[in-house]
């Protein structure tokens, strides 16, 4: 479950054809990490056991671990009034910045909208809302059709927002989500006056997401032993399913009752997504030794176990000359490397299957002019 309070600190929609008394709505976030599974199962007391409706266990989502690319991060929502949509728009995520931008224009002043919305528009073809049981008001039917079974996208959809007000400021920062009453199931929002002469300062949400998807977080790491030696810059990841098709999601919202339903579409068959791509930079990404770098990979939770990891890395020697470039090492994963075992333990959204990958191998594969090459010889004892 994902809870988001968005700030927007600068707008990247053209604002001259918008009426005066529009402007624009803004957001700042926070996020509840995914929860791991012990054995194939839940975890006894973690935040995902709350009571559907508390907040426990939210991060800002500049924190949230794993985290999808800056790329795939943004949020579509729909402002809905009476049994329309009165207008759309994105919230998009920096990750340099670690802020998010906005082009949800809204009418101003005193004007009331149930808000609804889903991440990300990259990851479907085509997504329709329409009224739950001819309305809007905290209910709402979302249809996200052309999912990818498997995607680098952290799918999700809105659950809750709330309003900040004047007194939600203090100093000129906004108070934490923990203490501004929002609700799971509550959705209505009322536009305000501006909080300064600027046409994008005022109007803020809290606002919250739960996952539609299951998480597989891949965590490199070069072994201390080895990194002596080499550097691995990561060029690029694949993670791919065996068995996997493209789906239709129909997301039937009902007050703080969430109901997901999966159509699959498509013949089934080995799917790939690229979950991580630095292929078009001049190098690729260095993995740690302390910290593993995590690569976090989505897929929906009706798809089968068996995954396929395909990794491209270049090999550097600790002065940074290139040894070997655009290495490919494939691994199979099977139901009991994801901790899962027994056939009453399935995928559940939401959740997160960590696997480490330590890069360790037993020999050099081929040496540097950097490396040692004059060895000494030493007279042994009789």
């Amino acid at each position: 479950m994902m809870l988001v309070l968005m700030g927007i600190s600068s707008c990247s929609d053209d604002s001259s054809d918008r009426p005066g008394d529009w402007q624009l709505l803004e957001m700042v976030p926070y996020t509840n990490n995914y929860q791991e599974l012990e054995d194939g199962t839940r975890a006894e007391g973690d935040p995902y056991d709350a009571p559907f409706g508390t907040i426990d266990g939210y991060v800002p989502y500049a924190d949230l671990i794993p985290q999808a690319d800056a790329a795939y991060s943004t949020i579509h929502v729909f402002l809905t009034q009476g049994t329309v949509v009165n207008t759309e728009g994105d919230f998009a995520y920096h990750d340099d910045t670690k802020k998010w931008t906005s082009s949800v224009w809204m009418e101003e002043a005193g004007t009331t909208y149930h808000v609804y919305g889903y991440m990300s528009p990259k990851a479907v073809n085509e997504a329709i809302l329409v009224p739950n049981g001819n309305s809007f008001e905290n209910k709402a039917i979302l249809y996200l059709n052309g999912l990818n079974g498997i995607t680098p996208v952290d799918v999700c959809v809105v659950t809750g927002v709330k309003g900040l007000t004047k007194a939600d400021f203090t100093n000129n920062v906004i108070k934490p989500i923990s203490e501004s009453g929002i609700e799971v199931g509550k959705f209505a929002y009322t536009s305000h006056e501006k909080l300064s002469s600027e046409p994008t300062k005022g109007n803020y949400i809290y606002l919250l997401l739960d996952h539609l998807y299951t998480c597989l977080n891949l965590k490199f790491q070069v072994s201390a032993q080895y990194s002596k030696l080499r550097k691995i810059k990561l060029r690029k990841v694949e993670l791919g399913v065996e068995a996997c098709e493209a789906y239709n999601a129909k997301v039937t919202i009902n007050g703080s009752q969430l109901d997901v339903n999966y159509t699959a579409t498509g013949t089934s068959s080995t799917t790939t997504a690229v979950v991580f791509d630095r292929t078009r930079m001049s190098e690729g990404l260095e993995i740690p030794t302390s910290t593993p770098l995590n690569v976090p990979g989505y897929f929906s939770p009706t798809v089968g176990n068996t995954f396929i990891i395909t990794t491209t890395y270049d090999v550097f020697d600790k002065q940074d000359n290139l040894i070997r470039a655009n290495q490919t090492a494939v691994n199979h994963l099977t139901p009991a490397n994801l901790g899962i075992t027994g056939s009453e333990h399935t995928h559940e959204r939401g959740r997160v299957h960590p696997l480490s990958l330590i890069i360790e191998p037993t020999y050099l594969y081929q040496l540097s002019d950097a490396d040692l090459d004059n060895p000494t010889i030493r007279v042994a004892a009789p």
